[in-house]
């Protein structure tokens, strides 16, 4: 009974941050687009990266824990405008570091080509990118209690895998996209090489939990 209610909870504030990331992520992209819609498009280069040191919590051993260093990066790219070299930093942060003259697309205020954005990833879209897992998985997980509860009905599917195998597969996706700001396979492997193979494994695995629970799930409930 304690494991269900601890297990409700959970789901039911995981549903909230999702909801409430999607909503500001959604609605800063839509403030986004508004205030770049009249800037125009430039090349942009790899300069150099702020350090950003976050504080964790690691187990060092039974009943005890240390604390260790995880650190993110924040990319700075230069760029020209007649003649005139500006530099602009992504809004959020990475967890690796790009090949030194990598480029972005750079969007600046003609009438004011200091101001710009980098194109493409933002704080915004990460944000949406978090709600929709967040939201997503813990909706699935309803679902599947329901199916399994006999409140729905529907086929001989293991339900248990598909959630399962949903749940890996954003989780896959989601860390990839936080280390390297973006769903591309080429740049990730530039980005984190042998290392990309840790997230598509997980995503490979959410895929054959997926396809095995769909198409050859043994639970059904009468």
């Amino acid at each position: 009974m304690v494991k269900k209610i601890i297990t409700s909870v959970l789901v039911a504030i995981s549903l909230i941050a999702g909801v409430f990331f999607l909503f500001f992520g959604v609605k800063g992209s839509v403030e986004w687009n508004n205030r770049t819609k009249n800037y125009k498009e430039t090349v942009g280069y790899y300069v150099s990266y702020r350090v950003y040191t976050t504080d964790k919590y690691k187990p060092a051993r039974k009943h005890t824990f240390r604390i260790y260093n995880q650190n993110s990066y924040q990319l700075t790219y230069s760029y020209t405008v007649d003649g005139k070299e500006y530099t602009v930093s992504t809004d959020y942060g990475v967890g690796n570091l790009p090949n030194q003259g990598s480029t972005k697309k750079i969007l600046y205020n003609p009438n004011d080509p200091e101001e710009a954005v980098v194109k493409g990833t933002n704080s915004n879209s990460i944000m949406i990118g978090v709600g929709v897992i967040f939201t997503v998985v813990p909706l699935f997980f309803i679902f599947a209690f329901l199916v399994i509860q006999g409140h729905i009905k529907i086929g001989n599917i293991n339900w248990i895998e598909v959630v399962l195998g949903l749940a890996f597969g954003a989780g896959g996706v989601g860390f990839l996209y936080m280390a390297t700001g973006s769903f591309s396979i080429p740049e990730a492997f530039r980005v984190m090489g042998i290392l990309m193979g840790v997230p598509l494994l997980i995503v490979i695995t959410g895929i054959f939990l997926l396809i095995r629970g769909l198409f050859f799930g043994k639970y059904s409930r009468n």
